[in-house]
């Protein structure tokens, strides 16, 4: 039978230290001291156990500077997990949306919504309590930001067939009635992906231990500022990228594509009745093709549900 673990060696801090008078002559100065240098110890005592293949074990009592640097030790490693996760997303809207111009443009504007998140938590409801593990709330922003970007991508595109009718009735108008049509189509799935995560995060701020209490605020005013952000600054930069970007293989990645001027109601398409938002219309450019996904959804998954329903 194995023996119970023991152990081997115990080092005790106490105060007050050499060179102080008694334990309050400057009470907080010695405690600094002392948790600086067991702090030190750690990084050591670490590779010890790492070197005996963990089969030793650490036991910190009573100092609380050491849990703080084993926890800002372990967040900082973690946050390299951070930038793996913005690569990730880059790529993937690099890939739904052929286009660096729109990916590079909205991962920055994604990633400034938690400075400005943390400006309205400190500035507005003085919150100025910042835990470190309050930094992985960018996981939740890239998630989140990332999908508003698809879905009002992917609506942009498939508004594409309706500009003949829009150009006839409206003339030079026609951009604008598009991205009201756009906007009106995909308000709804913004606000219920950025509204129900805001109100999760609201749900923590009232509560009584306060790093939680911070933690929700901040998540709060983040996803609120991510929500401000596909409202305001997304569809701006959809519509400069399709007018004076798209095209451009110096700035994209897509071939160019198809003219959207007034040449472009010259040239012959195939037509079919019908445009958003009119029972009737006109003649209508017929849809580009289907991506891979669009067409596992729309011939396998969707035939599939209907059927075992």
């Amino acid at each position: 039978k194995r023996p119970p673990p023991r152990p081997r060696l115990a080092v005790f801090g106490g105060l007050p230290l050499r060179g102080y008078k008694d334990i309050n002559d400057r009470l907080t100065e010695q405690e600094d001291v002392l948790g600086a240098y067991l702090a030190s110890l750690y990084p050591r005592l670490e590779e010890v156990r790492v070197r005996h293949k963990q089969q030793v074990a650490i036991r910190w009592v009573g100092n609380s500077d050491v849990f703080n640097a084993y926890v800002l030790a372990s967040t900082y490693r973690d946050a390299l997990w951070i930038m793996c996760s913005m690569a990730f997303v880059w790529l993937y809207l690099l890939n739904h949306t052929r286009s660096v111009f729109i990916s590079a443009l909205c991962l920055v504007g994604i990633l400034l919504c938690f400075p400005a998140g943390v400006f309205w938590s400190v500035g507005v409801f003085g919150v100025i309590f910042f835990d470190p593990l309050n930094v992985f709330l960018m996981f939740v922003l890239l998630g989140v930001g990332a999908d508003g970007v698809f879905i009002a991508f992917d609506a942009w595109q498939q508004s594409e067939e309706g500009m003949p009718y829009w150009r006839e009735m409206h003339g030079d108008q026609a951009d604008v009635h598009r991205v009201a049509y756009v906007w009106k189509r995909i308000s709804k799935a913004m606000l219920a992906c950025n509204g129900t995560t805001a109100l999760s995060f609201a749900a923590v701020a009232p509560a009584a231990i306060m790093p939680m209490a911070a933690f929700g605020i901040l998540g709060t005013c983040v996803i609120v500022h991510n929500l401000l952000l596909d409202v305001t600054f997304l569809p701006m930069l959809i519509i400069v990228w399709d007018r004076y970007v798209r095209g451009k293989r110096c700035c994209c990645c897509e071939p160019p594509a198809k003219a959207t001027g007034p040449a472009a109601e010259e040239s012959p398409a195939p037509a079919k009745k019908g445009a958003p938002g009119s029972p009737t219309g006109s003649a209508l450019a017929a849809p580009e093709p289907r991506t891979r996904i669009e067409r596992f959804f729309g011939e396998v998954w969707a035939p599939f549900i209907i059927r075992f329903r």
